[in-house]
């Protein structure tokens, strides 16, 4: 259950500021009729209501550690609690400690500080809050430290110790304010209780007039005691006091308004999702299999009306346009089985969709695209060096209709597990659909080569028809002894998608206290948040804490519209159902149907609103893929192959270690009922077997030669005995129907029929993505100098709207630039 704040929690806040009141009031009243006839009366009194209010504090704090849900808004007293602490402690300093309730309230308040330190971890920033409580313990302890020393006979000495606690008095106040104000951040509703807010900063003022200075040049202590009432709380009270108010007042508005303007309560915006502009992606290839022939196919719009039709147009430099259709033909892809092939570098093709026998504007063209190699239809880019790319961004980056490609390069992968120093740094490279090299970023040394160092993706945030760059990056070179860069500022940039200019740059999500391994997994998204507009999420995390911000990118500015932590969700120390729940990969779909994208981080879900919706509690996992995996079943799914017990791989885990659980509640589906140890790297999830309705599941072992092929409603359809394709296989659709082809070492196959490929593909396969053509999808691969686009040329016998308008399917696409890459899944089922 994510944090909520409600009306009893307010209650409990009001309860708070009057115990706090009546604490004031007791300590003035009893705290300055100290003399030596009621010395140990004024001991036992205040040692009373010290450990009174010491142990409310110390319950108050355990419930909240336990229960946060109910309780948080309460966590605001925190401040206004120390401070009372802070007078108690003030008005004890002048007394023996001959009490033992004195004793005890002390043990108290010491067993609180550390609660404190836990409830900080779970409830904001680690390090500002971490930071802002230590601050305050090292302040405490200065006063303890000045007792003994305020007791000696050097009045010098005494003063000097008086001031320092009037100082550390002063920033605990402010201190505990700030870290009090960052709550805010994650709860914009709260906007509706700023006067109380601001009360609370004026009750916070009025405890600086009692962190007084006395006065040690008197020699009697009646008659400290005398100057005290008389001249020290007119004076301070009404100077220190009324300054106090002003300027702390007038801080809390400053943090508190500030963090409102950047807080967005995100919620269905109606309206059309932003989808970007394609054209019709006509290619031309020789046909695989007939190469005296030449396959034509283009992309079906989610825009054009249900009685499309094309005609298909042939030209070359001799001749004119000539109508290859007398009739036009409802597919999208077509067989020219005359082509001319006396100038075959200048035949091009080009289409004019019909619409109630009316022909429309005429399509862009396209020459055969597979001149100098007809036998294998695919298209080469060079690249400026002779290297391999290890990951690849697709987006349009000057609003042509096509997809660009932003290549990172050396294909060379260092893991935080098992680190070793960089052997160079990363470079980006923008190439457009034709070829055109564009620019060149090196990363610098401060990004570490590996996947979850470098995360980068490529979309069009801010909705002006060209896509930006969102990237992870550094500054200078922070490199230890060790080759580890644990040190520096660490940004997400917004790059010009076809300058490479930086436009604009924010914080990344802070580290957490964690070992390297866990502390340095990085990754980057996008989300509809809203429903409409495409949000840019930014992630940290995957084993243990998890860190997710969305941002908001217009106008060349990124806006920070809320952050989360898997320690808001609750549980000691920040230790609960969400936590160690991330992957290694994100994704994002409407899985609750109310319009607006959740984010899919593992095993957890976060809301459009930056809360957690629900956590299945089953720990980290490899395999994550989210869709219509089962068309029996209402609604989407996700399918789960779990890592280990505590996500770390090496604790066998009971059961559903393989699982699919129901999209919009966590539900568990079906699960196997068999222990598993570490089900690894990026399996399977593809329709591959007719047989069975929807999407097939494939996963693995780690360590043992265990295979698992599953059908969407959890039949067992085949173990290692029958099928194994490895641990980190891809799906292709490449033919004619609605099944995917299995791609597995550089060679496409239908289920099956491992022995009777289609064809062989050359390069290491980085994505597959429905990139241009009809709605079977393309092969990127990554050659030393060379990038190849592999496409189809069978012709289909069923025509679909082109994948990359699903919004899944889409987004999915543009993750795997970065994390593991993963087969794109759809919103619905194709074979349905």
């Amino acid at each position: 259950m994510a944090l909520r704040l409600n009306e009893t929690a307010l209650i409990y806040y009001a309860i708070n500021i009057v115990l706090w009141i009546l604490v004031s009031i007791l300590l003035l009243i009893f705290g300055t009729k100290s003399n030596d006839k009621n010395k140990n009366e004024e001991n036992r009194i205040l040692g009373k209501f010290g450990l009174f209010f010491g142990s409310f504090r110390l319950i108050f704090h355990i419930i909240v550690l336990f229960y946060p849900n109910d309780l948080l808004l309460t966590i605001m007293v925190y401040m206004i609690t120390s401070v009372a602490f802070s007078l108690l402690i003030y008005r004890l300093e002048r007394l023996y400690f001959e009490s033992r309730y004195i004793r005890y309230g002390f043990t108290i308040i010491s067993l609180d500080m550390l609660l404190l330190m836990g409830i900080s971890l779970q409830l904001f920033e680690f390090e500002l809050a971490l930071i802002a409580y230590n601050i305050e313990i090292v302040s405490i302890l200065i006063w303890l430290v000045g007792y003994p020393l305020r007791r000696r006979k050097n009045t010098n000495l005494k003063k000097s110790i008086s001031y320092i606690i009037f100082v550390s008095g002063l920033i605990v106040v402010l201190f505990g304010s700030y870290a009090s104000t960052e709550i805010f951040a994650y709860y914009p509703e709260w906007e509706d209780y700023s006067p109380l807010i601001m009360l609370s900063g004026f009750l916070i003022a009025y405890s600086i007039s009692f962190l007084r200075i006395y006065d040690f040049k008197a020699t009697s202590r009646k008659r400290v005691v005398r100057r005290s009432k008389k001249q020290v709380l007119k004076k301070y009270m009404l100077k220190f006091g009324l300054l106090g108010m002003i300027l702390l007042s007038f801080q809390s508005y400053l943090w508190i308004s500030n963090t409102f303007r950047t807080q967005v309560e995100l919620g269905y915006a109606g309206g059309v999702r932003y989808s970007e502009y394609l054209d019709r992606g006509l290619v031309a290839f020789y046909n695989d299999s007939d190469e005296e022939s030449v396959y034509v196919g283009w992309r079906l719009l989610d825009t054009d009306p249900a009685n499309i039709s094309f005609n298909v147009y042939r030209s070359n430099s001799t001749e004119g346009a000539l109508l290859l259709t007398p009739i036009p033909i409802n597919s999208t892809n077509y067989i020219d089985s005359t082509p001319k092939y006396d100038d075959p570098e200048n035949i091009s093709y080009y289409l004019r969709p019909v619409i109630d026998s009316v022909e429309a504007d005429t399509s862009k063209s396209s020459n055969i695209l597979n001149v100098q190699h007809p036998s294998s239809s695919y298209i080469s880019i060079p690249l400026e060096g002779n290297y391999k790319f290890q990951k690849v961004a697709v987006a349009d980056l000057n609003g042509d209709g096509a997809y660009d490609y932003i290549i990172k390069h050396p294909d060379i992968n260092v893991d935080p597990f098992s680190h070793r120093p960089s052997p160079g740094t990363y470079k980006l490279e923008a190439y457009l659909s034709n070829g055109t090299f564009l620019w060149r970023n090196d990363l610098g040394w401060d990004i570490e080569m590996g996947i979850w160092y470098s995360p980068y993706i490529a979309y069009d945030f801010d909705k002006d028809g060209k896509a930006e760059i969102a990237v992870k990056t550094g500054e200078g070179d922070h490199r230890d002894r060790t080759g580890h860069v644990q040190s520096g500022t660490e940004y997400v940039s917004i790059w010009d998608g076809m300058t490479g200019e930086e436009i604009a740059h924010a914080p990344w999500p802070q580290k957490t206290f964690n070992p390297y391994n866990w502390l340095y997994r990085n990754q980057i998204g996008v989300a509809y948040l809203d429903g409409k507009n495409p949000y840019l999420l930014l992630e940290r995390g995957t084993y243990t804490d998890l860190t997710l911000h969305a941002y908001n990118y217009s106008h060349g500015m990124l806006k920070k519209v809320w952050e989360w932590h898997s320690s808001y969700e609750g549980g000691i120390f920040g230790i609960n159902s969400y936590f160690g729940q991330g992957a290694h990969t994100i994704h994002s779909a409407d899985i609750d149907e109310d319009g607006c994208d959740e984010v899919i981080l593992g095993s957890c879900v976060i809301d459009q609103n930056g809360r957690g919706l629900w956590s299945t509690g089953l720990s980290h996992c490899d395999q994550c893929y989210v869709g219509d995996l089962d068309p029996t079943h209402p609604g989407l799914e996700i399918s789960y192959g779990i890592e280990g017990e505590l996500g770390i791989g090496t604790i066998p885990h009971p059961k559903n270690g393989i699982c699919v659980v129901e999209a919009a509640t966590g539900k568990i589906l079906w699960g196997i009922d068999e222990t598993t140890v570490h089900i690894h790297q990026q399996g399977l999830v593809a329709d591959i077997d007719k047989n069975y309705p929807g999407m097939e599941i494939y996963c693995g072992e780690a360590d043992y030669p265990k295979r698992w092929l599953h059908s969407a409603s959890g039949t067992l359809i085949a173990t290692e005995a029958s099928f194994n394709i490895g641990l980190n296989p891809k799906a292709v659709y490449w033919d004619s129907d609605f099944q995917r082809e299995l791609l597995h070492q550089n060679h496409i196959f239908n289920f099956g029929a491992q022995n009777d490929p289609y064809s062989l593909i050359e390069g290491e396969v980085v994505a597959t993505a429905d990139l241009f053509g009809d709605w079977r999808e393309e092969i990127i691969t990554s050659r030393y100098g060379e990038m190849r686009i592999y496409s189809t040329a069978i012709p289909a016998l069923n025509r679909s709207v082109t994948l990359m308008k699903d919004s899944i399917y889409r987004i999915d696409v543009a993750h795997n630039s970065m994390g593991y890459s993963q087969v794109p899944t759809t919103s619905y089922c194709l074979s349905d």
